[in-house]
């Protein structure tokens, strides 16, 4: 058997969670994940669209280690920037 070593520093995956705002239609956010997968693949990621808590959704993304922690948070923070100016709702 192999052991597998992990470097947190260096992930693996980063997930978006996205959750209903009160009011919101569930619909709306089912749109959203949909909409966000599809902007993800066309940068050659392969996310996967899972239901979190019975009210919103994980886009679950896996990505090489071979980048910092801190790099894959500011990327996926500007994904999500791109996301709240293009689909505020």
């Amino acid at each position: 058997m192999q052991i597998t070593h992990f470097n947190l520093d260096y992930p693996d995956h980063f997930i978006f969670d996205l959750d209903p705002s009160p009011g919101t239609p569930f619909e709306n956010v089912v749109e959203l994940a949909l909409v966000l997968r599809e902007h993800l693949v066309q940068y050659n990621y392969h996310p996967f669209v899972k239901t979190s808590g019975g009210k919103g959704f994980h886009i679950f993304v896996p990505i090489e280690t071979k980048w910092d922690h801190n790099t894959v948070f500011e990327a996926a923070q500007e994904v999500a920037k791109y996301m709240v100016s293009h689909y505020p709702n």
